[in-house]
């Protein structure tokens, strides 16, 4: 008896067809298998070499201090987890109000250190704070790493809008600007006035001495010009309120 496999698919009918694709499909797999196990070995390699770097405790250190403060102490613990001596080369933070003082710069195989930081606020610092230390070292596997530091400092003085515009040719007209004083704050305004003379700035009383209105009126709106008013208060701190000439908007 024979049997003719004319008019039948190779993959459906021939026997041996059907063996070399499913040889083919175990090869198949078995290269991805082969591939997936490789991709799994060289990333916990990775995560096994960058954990045995100088491993911080926290690289992000928040603090929220109470109105008053002036300087808030941080410190940054870390331990030596390779198998090599690391020396921190250089620390430098992103603002001149954190101070580091690095005592020990090396470090051998197991041993643990700090990188103490004093965050100083100034007088003009008001609300979140957010401020980076950059640690250099000699080590190939990490040799930079960014410490950050968030400070959460009570909001201060707010202004309900900075800018005020006026189209040119329009008619002189006076727009206020309101501050808002937080009650934590014993800051009172002294005086208000643009240095370059295109706007006149007067001080209106209110009820609340914590809330102070400033009128705001252009001296002239012929030509375009940008200037800005300097609220100005006691303890010698300044805030700035711009107003702007603008030509006006071409109709359509």
């Amino acid at each position: 008896m024979q049997i003719h496999w004319e008019g039948l698919h190779p993959e459906v009918g021939d026997p041996c067809s059907r063996f070399q694709f499913g040889l083919g499909f175990a090869t198949d797999m078995q290269h991805i298998f082969t591939t997936v196990c490789l991709t799994l070995f060289l990333g916990l390699a990775q995560m096994s070499a960058h954990a045995a770097d100088l491993d911080f405790v926290h690289r992000q250190l928040t603090a929220k201090p109470t109105a008053g403060t002036k300087e808030i102490p941080f410190s940054f613990a870390f331990t030596n987890r390779s198998t090599r001596t690391i020396t921190i080369t250089e620390v430098k933070p992103t603002c001149g109000c954190t101070v580091v003082t690095l005592g020990s710069k090396t470090y051998p195989p197991g041993e643990s250190g700090t990188i103490p930081v004093v965050f100083t606020i100034s007088p003009t610092m008001f609300g979140l704070q957010r401020k980076q230390i950059h640690v250099h070292t000699d080590n190939p596997a990490e040799q930079d790493i960014t410490l950050s530091l968030e400070v959460a400092l009570p909001e201060g003085p707010t202004l309900d809008r900075r800018l005020l515009s006026w189209n040119q040719g329009a008619a002189l007209s006076t727009q206020v600007v309101t501050l808002t004083i937080p009650p934590y704050l014993s800051w009172s305004v002294t005086g208000v006035a643009d240095r370059q003379q295109f706007f006149d700035a007067q001080i209106q009383p209110t009820e609340d001495p914590k809330v102070i209105r400033i009128a705001v009126t252009p001296r002239q709106t012929e030509r375009s010009c940008i200037g800005n008013v300097l609220i100005t208060f006691d303890g010698g701190q300044v805030m700035q309120v711009f107003g702007q000439i603008r030509k006006a908007p071409q109709q359509p």
